[in-house]
């Protein structure tokens, strides 16, 4: 596992205690402060991107006002970010 997301804190534990189908084994689910940590950016870029752009990782709404980000999802999010060259889309 990636040091950096290691040592994040989580936000509700395993995916396996929220009784998810189609997760990673032991995927963590972080707040927003430790995805955007992780990633480099700040919070309210992850805000714009899950309100607006549809740009970011994927999120899990758990009410009005608070959501997580799956460690497998932040990984997919940056793996679909890789490029080659920077002539590449």
């Amino acid at each position: 596992m990636n040091q950096a997301i290691s040592n994040v804190p989580a936000l509700v534990g395993r995916s396996s205690d929220l009784g998810t189908a189609g997760s990673m084994p032991g995927d963590r689910v972080l707040t927003t402060k430790a995805t955007a940590d992780v990633l480099g950016v700040s919070q309210s870029v992850l805000r714009k991107w899950r309100m607006h752009d549809g740009k970011g990782p994927r999120f899990i709404r758990f009410s009005k006002t608070r959501v997580g980000y799956r460690e497998s999802a932040l990984w997919a999010f940056v793996k679909s970010r890789e490029r080659g060259s920077t002539l590449e889309a």
